[in-house]
């Protein structure tokens, strides 16, 4: 099995639009930049630094072949995947404090929320959940082995340049657990001649206090040398007001605090771009009280969490367009739970190393660019944990570990405005419960993506993707032994599915885009937790599931002058879901997935000027069911959130936010009661 937890899954790419943001020397501000520092060669060595492709035949040139010097096309409306890209400017001109708010405006996707911007918050994309969805930090996973969704209000928005939410599953591009979609958050890391930071503080409802900053700067006289860092600091006391069935009541012990740090290194070893290396680091750390189900609340209940990852990258750049990748990458991710009144002490510790390889080169001919790519990667994944028995008969933690690999291959093909982009991968794995029977298997994925505008217009393109996925159970899933009340099942099989999708995007004037795309997905062996004749809860392949849906976009930017700093810009969206059980068999088939609403929507819109900006957004959150059986719901809920910010003199600002304006009392998952309306004020200083 691939675990979630595997880091450098991405065959070399950093996944989203486009493979990696790698800035070409046709960038005019950046080369004015560094002009005087570099020689004509250096800038030439600059347009071959491709992002890290898969691969190379290293295929001789003859003399008809060009070899083109240029930087990876990453466009959005050429990648594999329906994408949407996030800009720091947009979250923070709509207030967005937490990565979950950032993205819950983007089309197919639904942000599940259980408290405050510290407690648990996951998203759903196309119908698939949060523990199908692979998040991703510049390409590196986050996902533990243990099958768990990534908790994005766990991430902080501080030191992010942009995020990309991908669409639809993909396993052959970026690997196991992207079954439903890739959230990848890019941070910031352009060369800068010199320093340039931020730094800002938040003041909020529940007695919310956050600071932070962040900081880029050149560590050497001719900029070869580069270096990033940020930091912030989250807390709050957490406890707000909520209706229940025995009438208002406080939500007590949501309390916590959390800390983020992150840095990075980078060194152009030869100052030409042929060889360059990278480090790059991110810590987090957080305590917080989980108060339970509204039902059954647990006032005394603790949870700590650490995050540590680390990765190293090497990138060549050679003779004749070679390209190589190497990059090692560790993730240690540690949990504790504990709850005195139920006499509860869970523990875990999940550790990941993976190391790949990859080579390219882009050749043309004839009009034609492509780019053929391979790779390969290596890993292994281990998990110490209560939910696990020891092997010995001990009251001592349980482990399971994991060893894999994968190869994979990839063309990049390009013809005028046309691209066509076929990608296979193949994938092995064995997992053991230390002291146990070993298992293994292997899975092999493929994909296709084409976009190109139509005929006779420049107005209209169309994007298509199609392609095979598969999530592999995690180590809870296969190995869970802890108590009588459940057991895990050590001969599941990933969850698989074939998915397509189709789109059309519309431009009829500068500035306005529509879009409408239609999607397809037909999953098979859904892992679901059921219980035994005796009471025990095990987990099966037992459902199949169909998807299918619409989602649709307007973005319309609309400049009021000539000098481009005074704009109104407006967007909105519309999804349709219908993600039906289809199990033979079952009484529940025809049923919509518990959580998936079939109508979602949003809208935004805001006038800004000379750096000012006042914004106002709402969502719309159709009936969602809670029970397999679609007999139980939560009701639709609409919310509107306004945002003003000031640009102050001097590189100050002020920025304050008002969040769900009408003060709905609703909830997103059963049990879980979201906080009423919230304010926040922050001021910072760019330098």
């Amino acid at each position: 099995m691939i675990s979630r937890a595997t880091l450098g899954r991405v065959p070399g790419l950093r996944p989203g639009p486009g493979f990696a943001r790698v800035p070409s020397c046709r960038d005019k501000s950046r080369q004015d930049r560094f002009a005087p520092l570099q020689s004509v060669t250096h800038r030439l060595a600059k347009q071959f630094k491709l992002a890290p492709l898969l691969l190379l035949f290293c295929l001789p040139l003859n003399a008809n072949d060009t070899l083109l010097i240029t930087a990876e096309r990453e466009e959005a409306d050429t990648s594999p995947g329906q994408t949407t890209l996030l800009s720091a400017e947009e979250w923070e001109r709509k207030g967005a404090r937490t990565v979950s708010e950032a993205v819950d405006l983007s089309p197919g996707v639904t942000v599940t929320k259980t408290g405050t911007t510290l407690d648990n918050s996951s998203v759903t994309i196309r119908g698939a959940g949060g523990e199908q969805i692979l998040v991703l930090v510049d390409g590196v996973p986050l996902n533990n082995g243990q099958g768990d969704s990534v908790n994005l209000n766990s991430l902080s928005l501080n030191g992010i340049e942009e995020i990309q939410v991908i669409r639809g599953g993909n396993s052959a591009v970026y690997g196991d657990g992207a079954f439903g979609g890739v959230i990848n958050l890019i941070t910031k890391k352009d060369e800068v001649p010199y320093t340039e930071g931020e730094v800002y503080a938040k003041v909020g409802s529940y007695e919310t206090y956050t600071a932070g900053g962040s900081v880029n700067l050149p560590l050497n006289y001719l900029g070869t040398l580069t270096g990033g860092l940020s930091g912030e600091y989250r807390q709050t006391e957490g406890d707000y007001e909520y209706s229940s069935s025995t009438g208002d009541s406080v939500r007590t012990n949501s309390d916590g605090w959390a800390d983020n740090i992150g840095g990075n290194l980078e060194w152009d070893a030869t100052g030409d771009g042929r060889h360059i290396l990278s480090l790059n680091s991110n810590w987090y750390e957080g305590e917080r009280g989980t108060p339970g189900l509204m039902e059954y609340l647990t006032p005394d209940a603790r949870l700590e969490e650490t995050r540590f990852g680390l990765s190293g990258r090497y990138r060549y750049s050679g003779y004749a367009g070679l390209h190589a990748d190497g990059e090692y990458a560790y993730l240690n991710q540690y949990s504790r739970y504990e709850d005195p009144d139920s006499s509860t002490d869970e523990e875990s510790e999940n550790a990941s190393h993976s190391i790949r390889l990859d080579l390219s080169r882009l050749f043309a001919r004839d009009g034609w660019e492509w780019t053929p790519l391979i790779g390969a990667q290596l890993y292994r994944e281990e998990l110490e944990s209560t939910s696990l028995s020891s092997s010995n008969g001990t009251s001592l933690p349980g482990e399971a570990e994991q060893t894999g690999g994968s190869v994979y291959g990839r063309v990049a093909a390009a013809w005028k405005e046309i691209t066509l982009t076929p990608a296979v991968r193949w994938d092995w794995w064995e997992s053991e419960y230390v002291g146990y029977d070993s298992s293994g298997d292997n899975k092999a994925s493929w994909s296709l993506t084409l976009a190109a505008p139509l005929p006779r217009t420049d107005k209209i393109s169309f994007k298509g993707n199609l392609g095979t996925a598969y999530n592999s159970p995690g180590f809870d899933d296969l190995f869970w032994s802890s108590g009588s009340y459940a057991t895990g099942n050590a001969d599941l099989l990933p969850e698989e599915s074939f998915n397509w999708d189709s789109g059309l995007t519309y431009r009829p004037a500068k500035g306005l885009e529509l879009s409408l795309i239609y999607f397809e997905s037909y999953t098979e062996n859904l892992i679901q937790w059921l219980p035994s004749a005796d009471g025990t809860w095990s987990p099966s392949n037992v459902a199949e599931v169909e998807s299918r849906g619409l989602e649709n976009s307007l973005e319309w930017l609309i400049s009021l002058d000539e000098t481009g700093k005074n704009m109104i810009n407006m967007s909105g969206s519309y999804s349709w879901l219908s993600a039906q059980i289809m199990t033979d068999g079952s009484i529940n088939k025809g049923n919509q997935l518990a959580y998936r609403p079939k109508h979602s929507g949003s809208g935004s819109a805001a006038y800004i000027r000379d750096g000012h900006s006042v914004s106002l957004s709402t969502r719309y959150i159709g009936q969602r069911y809670t029970n397999a059986a679609n007999t139980k719901y939560l009701d639709p809920v609409l919310l509107f959130d306004a945002a003003v910010k000031i640009s102050l003199p001097k590189d100050f600002y002020l920025s304050a936010s008002l969040l769900n304006l009408g003060d709905e009392e609703y909830i997103d998952k059963l049990g879980y009661p979201i906080p009423g309306r919230e304010w926040s004020l922050t001021g910072g200083y760019r330098f």
